[in-house]
C-alpha cells in the first residue's frame, strides 16, 4: 500500500468535502427571485445597524438583550422576505464595547426552531454552548 504525506491526505479531504459542498450550494440559487420579475441591484440604500443600549450596567460590566425573531424586511425593491434576525434586523444591532468593560450578552430565540447562537465573531464561554 502506498503511504501518502499529511499534505495529500488533507488536499483529497478538501477536494472530497468541496465535491459534497458545491452541488448542495447550487441547487437553491434560483430561488432568490422569479425570472418574470427582473430586479435592479443596489437600489436600495444601506441601512447602518442601530446601536445597542444596554438593559443595565454596573460598575464593571454592560448588559445587553437580543431577541432572534424572524421578520418581514424589503432587501429588494417591491418584494419583502422572511428573515431570521436579530431584534427583527440583519444584521443585527451594532454593540459598542467600551474600554476596560465586561459585556454580557443575553439571547433569546424566539424562532420556532431549536438554533445555537455562536456567531463568528463572538466568544461563548464553554457552559454557555452547551445548552
Amino acid at each position: 500500500m502506498k503511504k501518502i504525506s499529511r499534505r495529500q491526505a488533507l488536499k483529497m479531504a478538501a477536494l472530497a468535502g468541496g465535491s459534497i459542498v458545491v452541488p448542495i450550494g447550487l441547487q437553491y440559487r434560483g430561488y432568490a427571485q422569479r425570472a418574470n420579475d427582473p430586479v435592479q441591484p443596489f437600489t436600495l440604500g444601506f441601512r447602518t445597524p442601530p446601536v445597542l443600549s444596554p438593559v443595565r450596567s454596573d460598575a464593571t460590566t454592560d448588559y445587553y438583550q437580543i431577541t432572534m425573531q424572524t421578520a418581514q424586511v424589503g432587501i429588494l425593491p417591491g418584494q419583502t422576505t422572511e428573515i431570521w434576525g436579530y431584534n427583527g434586523i440583519f444584521p443585527g444591532p451594532t454593540i459598542k464595547q467600551r474600554k476596560n468593560r465586561q459585556s454580557v450578552v443575553r439571547f433569546i430565540n424566539n424562532i420556532a426552531i431549536k438554533q445555537r447562537s455562536n456567531g463568528l465573531s463572538m466568544w461563548f464561554p464553554k457552559r454557555m454552548s452547551e445548552k
